[in-house]
């Protein structure tokens, strides 16, 4: 059906959502790297209203850089797109971690809209990230990298600006953009 898209990819590497690089020979000699699936999705469009609905582990859907989002996470969970024009909006709800009996979800939001001329193109987006839940209760040591959410002194609510812009010189093309977020949630 043309409003279904399935997808799914691989990737090398160990177990961080960070990082799918793998080092061969690291711990054991002619040790081989690990093969595992990155992502698994599926994206149902609404029609011709410029609406889908994804299910599933997915690539990043929000317009932002890599200040705050690493390009090799891959959030579990529902996102709704919806465009119109040069608009967009974004929202979803997703399965951070769940360890013990502790889970967290992140609930997010964006609007923006891409502008293009002859000059060239613009993007502004705004977002809004909002973890709920505790990550890890007794687990967090200090110094372990780990944090604690459940102390109540790392609240996650992140407020996001992206602007991008982009022309093109010759045959060349120039690309600028900004990045600003700040945490409402932080002392």
């Amino acid at each position: 059906d043309e409003s279904w898209q399935v997808g799914a990819g691989v990737a090398t590497g160990g177990d961080s959502c960070t990082s799918t690089n793998e080092t061969w020979s690291n711990g054991e000699m002619f040790e081989t790297g690990d093969l595992r699936l990155d992502y698994a999705y599926a994206k149902h469009a609404l029609g011709d209203s410029g609406v889908s609905v994804t299910l599933g582990q997915q690539k990043n859907p929000f317009v932002t850089s890599w200040l705050l989002w690493d390009s090799d996470v891959r959030p579990i969970g529902a996102t709704l797109h919806a465009e119109c024009g040069e608009f967009f909006a974004t929202g979803g709800a997703y399965d951070v971690i769940q360890w013990g009996n502790s889970v967290g979800g992140l609930f997010a939001g964006q609007i923006g809209c891409g502008l293009k001329g002859k000059a060239g193109a613009l993007q502004i987006a705004l977002g809004y990230y909002d973890y709920q839940g505790d990550v890890v209760e007794s687990q967090a040591d200090e110094g372990s990298g780990v944090a604690d959410f459940s102390s109540g002194n790392y609240d996650y609510n992140i407020v996001d600006l992206y602007v991008k812009g982009s022309t093109s010189l010759g045959d060349m093309k120039l690309s600028a953009y900004g990045d600003v977020f700040i945490n409402l949630g932080a002392d």
